[in-house]
Order: structure tokens, then sequence, then C-alpha cells
């Protein structure tokens, strides 16, 4: 979700507001911009063991609408600088390892001839430039998406096609270096894709079958589907209720579906759960307490972690999943007096460091995107 109200300078000015309180350490202050989603994360390594935190963002202001990006680096924020990429609504960024420290960049922005949503890809390097990109990824409209990196630094990604009442689902690769595959056509009248890349190089794809009200998962190798099942119910949806997101993650032995949900207001968050390659699940279970559970990024660990906000206290949360049951919660943030979240914080994993990111819109103020991490 972005902002593009453009703010009178007084108000850019005004002294920033105090650093949130984390029970993991120090919080960092990545950027202000006018967008109510964490930023964009990803951890890299290159050859040498040089570690590189990338974080990007978009930024909307009187000089127009950008994608922004900045690093940590030896521990310390490097300057922010803008990519050269030729933006028009771009929206739902997400950043993926690729070697050397480069990231893959994935985004929905408005075709520049057609006007229609579409998929886009870039790979930036540390320092901004542009090796490949920006390339159009979707064929027609896109409207959700979802991607996965694999061990060779690749990624599949899904999303749901025109037209938006039956929609169909695809497929596609993009190599280590940017380079984009053949589609491949995954399900008619699919929606809500979210994908799962595996140590061995599988791909778990699932969806929502639009006919059935179905959730259903795939298992690829290759490109080439290796089994299907209908795995459980979707969560129902009455009149003016919205399914905001799909997710998906696995631990050591089960694989999980996440729901997010907005019934007129009031948010949810919905789990199903089943040994990885069993053919039935039960039902989704509501998450009581808790909304904008969002499974973490990055590496997989015995049991699962996912992020979310409590309901009561407004704390930003990590839960923990094992064996297909929410077995534990860990209160991190608590936000200053005033302060909420609109979208839910994002959890990324990577050599056993936990890092949490979240954005505090603020009514007078571009939004403050944070960061903690439990190193």
């Amino acid at each position: 979700m972005i902002f593009l109200s453009f703010l009178p300078a007084p108000l850019l000015a005004q002294e920033p507001t105090p650093l949130p309180t984390s029970l993991w350490g120090s919080v960092e202050r990545i950027a202000h911009a006018e967008q109510a989603n964490p930023p964009a994360f990803a951890i890299t390594r290159n050859s040498l063991g040089r570690e590189l935190f990338t974080f990007a963002w978009i930024t909307a202001d009187r000089g127009g609408v950008r994608q922004s990006m900045r690093h940590i680096e030896d521990g310390a924020l490097t300057h922010s600088f803008d990519l050269t990429l030729p933006p028009l609504r771009p929206r739902d960024q997400r950043l993926f390892p690729a070697p050397e420290n480069q990231v893959h960049l994935l985004w929905i922005d408005d075709d520049e001839v057609t006007r229609i949503p579409s998929l886009f890809s870039a790979l930036v390097r540390p320092n901004g430039e542009i090796a490949r990109g920006p390339i159009p990824i979707s064929e027609g409209g896109v409207y959700e998406y979802s991607a996965a990196p694999m061990p060779d630094g690749s990624l599949w990604v899904a999303w749901a096609g025109d037209p938006i009442s039956e929609p169909t689902l695809y497929l596609r690769r993009i190599d280590f270096d940017g380079r984009p595959a053949l589609s491949i056509r995954a399900a008619a009248n699919a929606a809500h894709p979210a994908l799962v890349g595996l140590a061995d190089g599988a791909l778990l794809a699932f969806w929502i079958d639009m006919d059935g009200g179905t959730l259903r998962g795939a298992r690829y190798a290759e490109g080439v589907r290796l089994e299907l099942n209908a795995l459980a119910p979707t969560v129902s949806l009455n009149a003016g209720d919205r399914l905001l997101d799909v997710r998906a993650s696995v631990d050591s032995t089960h694989a999980y579906v996440f729901w997010n949900i907005d019934r007129q207001g009031m948010r949810e968050s919905w789990f199903a759960s089943g040994e990885i390659g069993a053919p039935a699940w039960e039902p989704p279970t509501r998450i009581n307490g808790y909304w904008g559970v969002t499974p973490a990024s990055g590496d997989f660990t015995a049991t699962l972690a996912a992020s979310a906000v409590n309901v009561e206290s407004g704390a930003l949360t990590v839960l923990t999943f094992a064996r297909g049951q929410l077995v534990g919660s860990e209160s991190v943030v608590r936000l200053n007096k005033g302060e909420s979240v609109i979208s839910p914080p994002a959890l990324y994993i990577a050599q056993s460091r936990r890092c949490l990111l979240w954005s505090s819109p603020d009514p007078f103020a571009p939004a403050a995107l944070y960061m903690t991490q439990d190193s």
C-alpha cells in the first residue's frame, strides 16, 4: 500500500519521533516513505563472505515517484539512492537474494502503453546499477503474485492474471542472472498463489480453486508438475469480507498456508497445515488473538516463525509453529503511544539471525520504516 499525498515542507521537517522499543535490541529507522508496507528486504553474501543488508521502498514526493534503496554494510546504514527505473505507480515491491550481493527486485506497476497492472523484475547490483531489467514478467493484467527463491539463486514466480472474474494462474522461472524462462499455465480459475522453494530444488505451489472454494497444492520439479491435491476447504467469506493475502511456508515436517482476512474492518488470521506431501489436510483454524500473521522469508528452520500483530496490545510479535501447531509467541516490539501499523510486519531469517521490519504511518508526515534484529 502506497500513499501518494504530498505534504507541505514544514510537516516534512518535523523532528523525528522517538524510536519504538524492541526486546531484541536497537531499532533502525530505515527511511521515511509514503507507504504502509514494511520495506522490501534481503540479506546477501558474496563469494568472499561479505554480507549485505538491502532495503527497498517507494519514494513519492514533489519530485515524483521513485524506487529507492539503501544498505546496511559492516553494521552501518549507507546513504539511500534511487534506482534508474521508469516507475509509474509501483507497488508490492519484494527483494530476493542473487549471487555476488545482487538482488532480484519484483514489483507491480502499470504498463507504460496499456496501463494494465503488470509484474516486473530487475536484477540490481550492490551499487544500485540495474544489471538486467526492467523486464515484464506477467502476460496480461496481474493483481497479486508470489515468489520463492531457490538454492541456486534463481526465483520461481506465480501470478493470477486476467480476467479477474476467472483468473488464470501462471508460473515462471527467473534464473540467477535475472533472465526469465517461458511462462507455464498452471491452473484455470485459480487465485491467491503462494509458493515455497524447497532445499532439494522442488517447488510447492498453493492456490485457491475458485470453482470449488478449495485450497489446492502441487509439487513441481524443473517446471514439471509431479502431483496435484485438493488439500482443504478455504476460509469462508461473507458479503463485505476481503481476503487480503494467502502465504505459505514449511518447517522440517509440515507445510503451512496462512489466510489474512478483513471482515468489515476486523482483522483475522487463519492457517491450515499438513505433512509435506500429504494428499489432504485438516480444515483451516483461526489464530486467535493475532492479525496479519505472515510466515518468515529467508532461511527455513526446524520450526516455522511468523510475524504478527497482537490484537489487544498492538505489540509486534513472532509466533512459532511446529508439526502443524502454534506452539509459542514472543512479543518483540512495543510501539510508542499513538503509533500503529496498517499492514502486517515482515520477518526475515538468515544464518540464525532474525530481522523484523514494519511501517508505522503518521497522519501528518511520511511513514517511518523500521527494522530490529536478533543476532
